[in-house]
């Protein structure tokens, strides 16, 4: 009986991740922002054609939440580690 609800579980994360990932692709495209849930929906109802307005209202609502809720990348790029290894330090400069 508990795999059913779990797959439920998982197919909904599922959903919601193609849907940040299009909401991000296209806000990226454009050049825009996601700061409501109006692109969201928009996004949604292309991806779901076949679920409730309910249900797709809480898609993207659980979506922006999830936008709004990334921690920026904690990584350098290639670029900008020789540039900050080459560079001298403050310390070594006195």
């Amino acid at each position: 009986m508990d795999v059913l609800p779990a797959m439920m579980v998982d197919r909904r994360r599922a959903d919601i991740r193609r849907l940040v990932r299009l909401a991000l692709a296209e806000a990226s495209r454009k050049q825009r922002r996601i700061e409501t849930v109006d692109p969201l929906v928009a996004c949604a109802r292309r991806l779901f054609p076949y679920l409730h307005e309910r249900v797709l209202y809480e898609y993207a609502r659980t979506a922006l939440r999830v936008i709004r809720n990334r921690t920026p990348g904690r990584y350098q790029t290639t670029l900008l580690t020789h540039i900050s290894a080459s560079s001298p330090r403050p310390e070594a400069v006195l």
